[in-house]
Order: structure tokens, then sequence, then C-alpha cells
């Protein structure tokens, strides 16, 4: 991504997510509930410029069915 022509520090980001899922057996396949917490190492939301009262907190549920077709 570019502004007036030269390259913005906020396109790119490194990100660690830790995670953890429970995965349940169905008759007609899987159902998985897991949390994620996403870590901002470098990027746009991984520091502060200036005096600015910002943060980031994020968590994120994930839900994902799996079915077996034969």
């Amino acid at each position: 991504d570019y502004w007036n022509n030269k390259p913005s520090p906020t396109s790119e980001a490194l990100v660690v997510t830790p995670s953890f899922s429970y995965l349940f057996n169905l008759k007609k396949g899987a159902l998985s509930i897991g949390m994620q917490k996403p870590i901002f190492i470098k990027g746009s939301f991984a520091g502060n410029e200036g005096d600015i009262e910002q943060r980031v907190n994020v968590w994120q549920l994930v839900l994902s069915y799996r079915s077996m077709t034969i």
C-alpha cells in the first residue's frame, strides 16, 4: 500500500495467534469450538505513535463443522 507515492507502514504486520480448541465427534461429522488470541508483534497494531492512548485487545471464537462424504 502507498500513501503519497511512499510505502505505507501500516500495510505489513507480524501476528502470532496461539489458540486452543475442542473437537466433538458427531454422527455425521465433527464440531470444533476454539478460542484464539492474536498477538501483534510488528505492524500497525503492535505499537503506538506519539501520546495516543490506544490499545488492541482481541479474542476470536472459532466454530467449525466438518462432515465426511463417501
